[in-house]
């Protein structure tokens, strides 16, 4: 709850700055990563792309970028502004994060798959593991 309150405050905060001064890429940035902490997604959406156009050499908002994407469950297009912010950057920490992403989605879809067939499986009369059962 507490950060809650403080990104939300930080939004304030960041908006008060960029009425001094709107070409910041950073702040841009920076409200766009705290936008999505508040689950503002279009808000933050729109501000990191505006970020981008005035410094695509950035690789933070690319990098909120494909955290709303994930959000969404978006995995194409989190992919893309990886590999989009990673093109054009240069990013090592783009590349992890995308190694990451791939790997938490791949995970996730293997998990969903495996339901059905945990389902189906024998019960293992407690010990947790049907694998197990026959032992």
């Amino acid at each position: 709850m507490y950060l809650l309150r403080s990104f939300k405050e930080g939004v304030v905060y960041l908006r008060q700055m960029l009425q001094i001064d709107s070409e910041r890429p950073a702040i841009l940035a920076a409200l766009a990563d705290a936008l999505l902490e508040i689950g503002e997604l279009a808000e933050a959406e729109a501000v990191a792309k505006r970020s981008l156009v005035l410094d695509a050499a950035a690789s933070a908002p690319y990098a909120t970028l494909a955290d709303i994407h994930s959000v969404r469950g978006e995995a194409d297009l989190m992919v893309a502004a990886i590999e989009t912010g990673a093109g054009k950057t240069g990013s090592i920490q783009l590349l992890g994060k995308l190694a990451f992403q791939c790997g938490a989605y791949a995970i996730g879809k293997m998990a969903r798959r495996m339901e059905p067939l945990s389902a189906a499986l024998p019960d293992s009369g407690g010990s947790g593991d049907p694998f197990f059962a026959a032992l």
